[in-house]
């Protein structure tokens, strides 16, 4: 095991073999150079965590022309001084980039809720597609239903975020003497309902709470 100071000319001396090779300093322990046989030169840290019985762990700390040997070092010893307080550097890596990870899919799934599965957007959809293979009457009952009473009250709102009470306000709307245009609004939403969910839009537990719990 070859030992040195890495510097920069230590580190641009290092040739190429027929396997990896490494160069740790002889002034920081744990520090560094791995030479692939492509050439390739990476900075690394090792290091245990809970001392010399534990397996030893090796954190890449980045390649060799984007990091100098300074900001290596530099690096290495803050990893160092992580290790020397019982903190895994790697584990923090690794738990930095779950939470990454987690935020950008909650960011995903807030753009899909607030656009794809906003309430007159998925309306829309289902209603394009009832148009194709449906009576013209039947189109013009929907389109009422969906434009005039069940949009104006739930547009913005996710699907899969409508409540029974969301709904049944909606439904309420509608003068109690008209009765049946409640009726029709309730059947067309639970169309609409049934639709989302065979789409995979919302769970069956929601189409459940929507669809079968208000009153017309």
């Amino acid at each position: 095991m070859a030992t040195g100071a890495i510097t920069k000319r230590s580190v641009d001396a290092e040739k190429a073999s027929d396997r990896d090779a490494y160069l740790w300093d002889d002034a920081l322990p744990g520090f560094g150079l791995k030479v692939t046989p492509a050439g390739g030169k990476t900075y690394l840290f090792q290091y245990r965590i809970g001392g010399r019985g534990n397996a030893t762990r090796r954190y890449t700390i980045g390649k060799h022309g984007p990091l100098t040997p300074d900001q290596a070092r530099t690096r290495a010893k803050a990893l160092a001084a992580m290790v020397e307080q019982g903190i895994d550097p790697r584990q923090v890596e690794l738990d930095t980039q779950a939470a990454q990870l987690e935020a950008k899919r909650q960011l995903e799934e807030k753009a899909r809720l607030d656009g794809e599965l906003a309430f007159e957007n998925v309306a829309a959809r289902w209603l394009a597609e009832y148009e194709l293979d449906h009576r013209a009457s039947s189109v013009g009952q929907a389109k009422v239903s969906l434009n005039k009473y069940l949009v104006p009250k739930l547009r913005g709102k996710p699907m899969p975020h409508i409540s029974k009470a969301d709904l049944q306000r909606a439904i309420d709307a509608i003068p109690a003497k008209q009765k049946a245009s409640r009726e029709q609004v309730f059947a067309y939403a639970s169309i609409l309902f049934r639709w989302a969910l065979e789409r995979g839009d919302i769970s069956r537990s929601e189409e459940r709470r929507v669809g079968k719990e208000c009153r017309a």
